[in-house]
C-alpha cells in the first residue's frame, strides 16, 4: 500500500521457460497520489449580464494526480473554461434569467484518470432598460403620480431613492407620487438595481416634471 506520493520508476521483467531463458523488460513510471480528487472549495457562480464581461470563481481540487484537466457542460453562450485553469470567463451573448445547470469537471494526470464533477447555476440578465424615458406634466398644488417600469436583469426591480427633489416620493416598484409640487418643474435620476450576484444597478437619465398653474 502507497502511503508517500511521488512518481517511481518501475521495471517489469518476464521471462520464459527456455533455457536460457528469453527475457524482455519494460520501464514504467508509477505515479502515486494517496488522497483522492476532491472538491475542496464550491463558491456560487456570479450572475452575468448580457455584453459584459463575466468571470466566475473557479472550482478548486485536491488530490489525484497533478496536473489537472477542466471541461464544462451546458454554459451559457458565449462563455468558456480554461482547460487548464478552470476559469470560466467570456461575454455572455443571450439572457436567461433562470439560469444555465453548468456541469464543471476536473480529471487528474493519473492512469486511469480520477475526475470529480460539480453543478452549479449561471444565470444571465439582460441590461436593465427603465421606462418611459419621459414623464407626463401636472399641475401646480395637484396630486401627481406616475409609474416607472425596469425590464431585464434577474428577479424584481427594485427602484430608488425613496425621496426625491421637490418633496417627490418613489416607490420601491417605481411609482412617483408629488402630494402637492409647488414648482414649476422638478428634475431628478432614479435608480434601479435587481435580485441578481452582483446585482447589476443602473441609472436612468435626467427626468424632468413640468407642473403648470391651475389644473393640468
Amino acid at each position: 500500500k502507497a502511503t508517500t506520493p511521488g512518481s517511481y520508476p518501475v521495471t517489469i521483467q518476464v521471462a520464459d521457460g527456455n533455457s536460457p531463458p528469453d527475457i524482455a523488460s519494460q520501464a514504467y513510471v508509477l505515479d502515486v497520489s494517496v488522497t483522492p480528487l476532491t472538491v475542496q472549495f464550491t463558491f456560487p457562480p456570479n450572475d452575468g449580464i448580457v455584453g459584459q464581461n463575466y468571470t466566475a470563481t473557479p472550482l478548486t481540487v485536491t488530490g489525484g494526480t497533478t496536473p489537472y484537466s477542466w471541461t464544462a457542460a451546458n454554459l451559457p453562450p458565449g462563455l468558456s473554461i480554461n482547460t487548464s485553469t478552470g476559469q470560466i470567463t467570456g461575454i455572455p451573448t443571450t439572457p436567461n434569467p433562470s439560469g444555465s445547470s453548468v456541469v464543471v469537471t476536473a480529471t487528474d494526470a493519473a492512469t486511469p484518470p480520477e475526475s470529480i464533477s460539480n453543478t452549479s447555476t449561471i444565470r444571465i440578465g439582460a441590461v436593465i432598460q427603465i421606462s418611459p424615458p419621459t414623464l407626463p406634466s401636472g399641475a401646480i398644488g395637484v396630486p401627481y403620480s406616475a409609474q416607472l417600469t425596469a425590464t431585464g436583469g434577474i428577479g424584481a426591480p427594485v427602484f430608488g431613492p425613496p425621496i426625491l427633489t421637490g418633496g417627490g416620493a418613489l416607490s420601491s416598484n417605481g411609482l412617483i407620487t408629488f402630494a402637492n409640487p409647488q414648482a414649476s418643474s422638478i428634475s431628478f435620476s432614479v435608480s434601479v438595481h435587481d435580485q441578481a450576484n452582483p446585482a447589476q444597478f443602473v441609472t436612468s437619465g435626467t427626468y424632468t416634471i413640468a407642473f403648470a398653474n391651475g389644473v393640468a
